[in-house]
Parts: structure tokens; sequence; C-alpha cells
């Protein structure tokens, strides 16, 4: 468990999710991110990788490659969901944040934990850029019978 500090005391974030339930509030967040993660996926694909995030949009911006409101959104709700999903305790005084008040932490002690919390999202959801390529089809060589994800060994079932 990483120890972070943040304004007024310490946080200790979870080193995995163990729970369905904070998993599920990640993977919601990173589905309804796609076209913006894809942007941003594409985007980076020529840029520094040596750029600070905050170069790297405006970069995007000038660009002309920038993200629709509801895109910017939906990345800035998967940070939070991430925040959430990993901030196991805190010494502060308050109850911890949920995905409905996460947005109402002062400015230093969000960017602390998303800070922290980033890397630990990009593990839980894969390790990786997700891969917005269409799947590759394979075709049976004796019917011409296409198979998007492949041919399996067993039709008939487990």
């Amino acid at each position: 468990m990483a120890v972070v500090q943040i304004p007024g005391g310490t946080a200790t974030l979870r080193d995995k999710l163990v729970s369905e339930r904070h998993f599920r509030i990640l993977e919601a967040a990173y589905m309804s991110a796609g076209s913006a993660l894809q942007k941003v996926s594409q985007d980076a694909t020529g840029a520094d990788s040596n750029a600070s995030d905050e170069e790297r949009a405006v970069d995007m911006l000038l660009n002309g490659e920038h993200l629709t409101a509801a895109e910017a959104m939906s990345l800035l709700e998967l940070q939070d969901a991430a925040i959430v999903a990993f901030l196991e305790r805190w010494s502060l005084d308050r109850p911890l944040p949920t995905v409905a008040t996460v947005g109402d932490l002062d400015r230093e002690t969000y960017r602390a934990l998303s800070d922290a919390t980033k890397e630990l999202a990009v593990g839980a959801l894969g390790g990786g850029r997700t891969s917005f390529e269409p799947t590759p089809t394979q075709a049976d060589p004796g019917t011409g019978e296409v198979f998007p994800t492949g041919e399996s060994d067993n039709l008939d079932g487990p």
C-alpha cells in the first residue's frame, strides 16, 4: 500500500483493486471515455514522450485535434473514478470522497491523489494503451466462412 502526502495529512492507496465495486467504478468510467482515449492515444503516437500532460493537451488544441466537451469530461471522470477506487483511507477528519463528491476536494489534494493514482489505474485496466484497431478476421480455407475472432477448436461449447 502506498502512502501519499496530501495537504493536511496522508492518504493510503490500494495496490490493486480487490473489490468488484471498486473495479466497476473504474471500468465504467473507462468504457465511457473510449472515444477520448482513442483520440489521445492517436495523438500520443506522434507526440514527444517527455512532454507533460499539459503540453500534450496544448499540442492537441493547436493542431486541431481536440476533444469535445463530453470527451474531456469523460477523461476527468475516469480520473475521479481512479481516485475513488484506489483511495483506501486518509488521515483527514472527513469521509472519503465518492464519485459524487470527489470534485469537491481542494485543488492541491485532488492533484496529489490524481498524480498518485494514474499509473495504478493503467495497471488495473490492463497495463497499457488500449488498441482501437479492428479485430483481425480469419477465414476457413475450406468454406471461406469468416471468423471475426479467429477459428475455434471447439464449436460445441465448453
